[in-house]
């Protein structure tokens, strides 16, 4: 008779050997269809011709660049950087996408690692790197070629967020410093110590958050306090101390520092003395 470790051994083979089988049979399919509609990972003529455009660019070989795009190509660049948007023509993209782009990240590459067919698009698996990203950057980019061999179309999925943070060109917004003092109403300290308890910092602080505001605040415990708040606008500080209005009086100023203070003062004295 066949010992109880044999049968463990020979069942666990039967097992592999059947979910493999199970596999197999779910991908012939796929490979069916993959086979039936020209998909392939290949280097075929419209993906020579797709490789070379990246080997011009590059190269910074513009003139050679542009024979490799029809007349009417429709360059597109997801996101939100400096170089995004839609872009018509050859000189609308030399002009506004790689020029900006070059500007801006001035050592980008692009790294293949992988090309696919399908018809007349090939698809480009794409590692993108730069002193100035903290990580290699993952994209996939899109090409499509006409009858005449040109690329037609172009469209790029990038990593938007860690292109974004690495634009030097896109515009910084400045935010200001906001001095918010504090004191509560006379006859609501009920309401006062009712809020606080209640309200949900969590909620106050997504929101901030999600229109760029920060606050360090301070409270003494007479229930006043300050509150130091960083934001774009003024508007956005008054929406930001709304809630707490209807049981505390406020006023909101813009800081300064220490030296700014001071310099400000120097040119006060001086008029006064001249008065």
């Amino acid at each position: 008779m066949m010992h109880l470790k044999q049968k463990i051994y020979y069942i666990s083979i039967g097992v592999i050997l059947l979910a493999v089988f199970q596999v197999g049979i779910q991908l012939i399919p796929q490979l069916a269809f993959a086979d039936s509609h020209g998909v392939h990972e290949a280097e075929g003529t419209i993906t020579e011709t797709v490789l070379k455009a990246y080997e011009l660019f590059e190269q910074q070989n513009m003139k050679e660049l542009e024979k490799l795009f029809s007349s009417d190509i429709v360059f597109v660049v997801n996101g939100n950087m400096s170089w995004s948007g839609t872009f018509n023509g050859f000189d609308d993209m030399l002009e506004n996408c790689f020029s900006k782009l070059g500007t801006s990240i001035p050592d980008f590459k692009n790294n293949i690692l992988q090309t696919w067919e399908i018809e007349n698009t090939v698809f480009l698996r794409i590692d993108q790197t730069s002193k100035k990203f903290d990580k290699t950057l993952p994209a996939l980019h899109m090409m499509e070629i006409n009858s005449d061999g040109k690329i037609t179309f172009f469209q790029a999925f990038d990593d938007t967020h860690g292109l974004g943070v690495a634009d030097a060109s896109k515009p910084k917004t400045t935010k200001t410093s906001y001095l918010v003092r504090f004191t509560p109403k006379e006859g609501m300290l009920k309401e006062q110590i009712t809020q606080f308890a209640t309200v949900d910092m969590e909620a106050q602080d997504q929101w901030a958050e999600s229109v760029g505001v920060t606050s360090t605040s301070y409270h003494a415990s007479d229930m006043s306090g300050v509150v130091i708040v960083e934001a774009d606008s003024l508007d956005l500080v008054t929406l930001f101390t709304l809630p707490w209005r209807a049981t505390y009086d406020m006023d909101i100023d813009p800081t300064m520092s220490r030296e700014e203070m001071q310099e400000t003062c120097k040119k006060v004295s001086t008029m006064m003395q001249q008065n």
